[in-house]
């Protein structure tokens, strides 16, 4: 699951898609005024107490500040290269090592500057370094399996894979997608309660329920009741 699900909770219709194109010009610098549009939001969610996630004030500030984030770990990467991707690739990987890059550096930077350490990337990357320290890597245990999203994804995600967008909250797991069109935190910690039942109301939009394979194929162009 590369791209995130993209849903709108809008007149009454999802607008999502598996891939899309960029139909307006987007920066691919984080500004001062997009910063101040994100709130950092906190909930009970019957689990622990004081969860937090990131508030957008709709699906195209949300998809806008992914694309900004995915544009800076590009220029970030495309510049350390510049100056050292002359190099042999045990020279070069020897720099990195050196001068301590990491090209994580510009999520990191934007969980800071809100700032937000309650990510799903710092859960995946706890997880990924806890893994690459074994001697033997077991491929049926890599991380990456239970977190199919991008780094840029998982910086906008909570550790649960919740973020709030309008008046709409997303759960994304590797399963699928939950979809509160009311954005109910009652909902939403009934579910994390393990509470299935909450996916026959009818302000929750998921693919759950649904036994195909296709994480894409069971949500898109769905209407919403």
């Amino acid at each position: 699951m590369r791209k995130l699900l993209l849903i709108i909770c809008l007149a009454g219709t999802i607008i999502a898609g598996c891939s899309k194109e960029k139909n307006i010009e987007q920066s691919s610098n984080m500004d001062q005024s997009a910063l101040e549009k994100i709130k950092v939001i906190t909930y009970n969610n019957g689990l622990k107490t004081g969860t937090s996630m990131l508030e957008f004030t709709s699906i195209q500030a949300f998809d806008t500040t992914l694309y900004m984030l995915e544009q800076q770990m590009r220029i970030y990467d495309s510049s350390f290269y510049a100056q050292y991707g002359n190099l042999s690739e045990e020279a070069y990987d020897a720099k990195q090592t050196e001068l301590g890059y990491n090209e994580q550096t510009p999520l990191i930077d934007f969980e800071s500057l809100l700032p937000y350490s309650n990510t799903m990337r710092q859960v995946y990357v706890a997880l990924e370094n806890d893994w690459l320290s074994n001697t033997e890597l077991d491929i049926s245990a890599y991380p990456k399996i239970d977190y199919p999203f991008s780094l840029a994804e998982m910086t906008l995600l909570n550790s649960d894979g919740e973020v709030k967008i309008g008046n709409c909250i997303l759960k994304l797991t590797k399963k699928g997608y939950l979809w509160i069109t009311d954005g109910s935190f009652t909902t939403l910690s009934s579910f994390n309660n393990g509470d299935m039942s909450v996916l026959n109301l009818s302000t929750v939009i998921t693919n759950l329920n649904e036994s195909s394979g296709d994480d894409c194929a069971s949500w898109k162009s769905k209407e919403v009741s």
